[in-house]
């Protein structure tokens, strides 16, 4: 089996993104320029991503989370 080593990735990316409540789409924006880092720790099995609008640093679109991992193979979030 190969094991995945420690990284730390950082790029960028142009997505259309949408903001929805149980009310409905609160707000909507094409070609949004994201600053996205994503990496991982082998010893822990874990990593992680973070992603922020260019424009408003932030303010505007952010997101972060966690990725665990069990031998290699990505257990939470389950991706469909």
């Amino acid at each position: 089996m190969i094991k995945i080593a420690d990284f730390q990735e950082n790029f960028e990316a142009i997505e259309g993104l949408s903001l929805e409540t149980s009310y409905g789409r609160i707000r909507q924006e094409d070609d949004v320029v994201l600053c996205v880092t994503i990496g991982y720790t082998a010893e822990k099995e874990y990593g992680w991503f973070e992603l922020y609008d260019e424009k408003s640093g932030g303010d505007d679109w952010y997101a972060e989370g966690g990725l665990w991992f069990d031998n290699n193979e990505l257990t939470f979030p389950r991706l469909a």
